[in-house]
């Protein structure tokens, strides 16, 4: 909790903790960047808004902070995350691959 550059947010619906939201802000380094690295919104609350209102909040610490961008990393085969990512702005930025033999 008290990490240097690291910002965790609980996100509540009233009184009931649905999720969180974890961001380190590289503010130190020459890149400028934030990385999230993890948003969680528990199983009964997905689909009702809260991982993208999550997403917009984050960004809005990371331009009080002066960030140029933020990154994430989310598994190919996770479409539901890649969805809510892609309609909040975020671009693919690099890709792997690998073939089970």
């Amino acid at each position: 909790m008290q990490t240097k550059n690291n910002y965790l947010y609980t996100l509540y619906d009233g009184d009931d903790a649905v999720g969180l939201i974890w961001m380190r802000a590289n503010i130190d380094r020459p890149t400028n960047d934030g990385f999230i690295l993890e948003l969680y919104v528990e199983e009964k609350y997905r689909g009702k808004g809260y991982g993208k209102q999550a997403m917009q909040l984050i960004e809005e610490k990371a331009r009080e902070l002066g960030l140029k961008s933020i990154g994430l990393h989310v598994f190919g085969s996770n479409k539901i995350a890649r969805n809510l990512y892609e309609s909040v702005g975020y671009e693919v930025t690099s890709v792997n691959m690998s073939k089970a033999l």
